[in-house]
């Protein structure tokens, strides 16, 4: 048996039943010392932190295009149909945030403040007196989202979590492990791509 945690072990998501990291000491995430060394000693220390930086970089640029789409509806010169809203505070290489698709994102502003009086973007957004229903609409977003990029999309160039936590809606929950191959430009297409598979929802 294992700990059934359920804010890593989602039965909303696809393949539930192949899901193997529950069943596993290290919940899934296989690092031990040995690769942890061997990593080390390919890298080096300046290859760890300039890795280390460039991720951390990455986090607060995606955190900074949320919260600007969040006040402007546009980041870089690119417009969205729906709306992206932090979720929490990021923590290092963790961006929580939701998609808000066009539908809801009139009623929703009517509970919720998203800029402050100097016009700045609030993270995160709270959801307080949002009712119930709105909120079990926004609870089902990210998990159809997830589920167009696996069947939809078909390349599988965006997997990312999504999961509840201390009483709020289903959120995505981007963690940037590495940054090999990304780029603010690839974090910026894939927000668009979110927007064009969650904007009918």
């Amino acid at each position: 048996e294992g700990c059934r945690a359920a804010y890593l072990f989602q039965p909303d998501k696809n393949f539930v039943e192949y899901d193997l990291g529950d069943r596993s000491i290290q919940c899934g995430r296989k690092a031990d010392a040995f690769k942890l060394w061997l990593a080390w000693k390919a890298k080096g220390d300046l290859g760890w932190c300039l890795e280390v930086e460039h991720v951390n970089a990455l986090g607060e640029g995606l955190e900074r295009m949320i919260m600007d789409q969040q006040a402007t509806s546009s980041v870089a010169g690119c417009s969205f149909e729906g709306r992206f809203l932090m979720a929490t505070p990021r923590s290092c290489t963790n961006v929580c945030f939701w998609y808000i698709p066009p539908r809801l994102v009139g009623e929703l502003d009517m509970h919720i403040v998203t800029v402050d009086s100097m016009g700045e973007p609030v993270s995160p957004v709270s959801l307080v007196g949002v009712p119930d229903e709105l909120r079990s609409e926004i609870d089902g977003v990210a998990p159809k989202i997830k589920d167009r990029m696996q069947r939809m999309a078909g390349d599988g160039s965006a997997l990312i979590g999504f999961q509840r936590n201390k009483g709020l809606p289903n959120f995505f929950r981007l963690v940037l492990p590495g940054g090999k191959g990304l780029s603010d430009e690839v974090l910026l297409r894939m927000l668009k791509r979110m927007d064009e598979l969650g904007k009918d929802l």
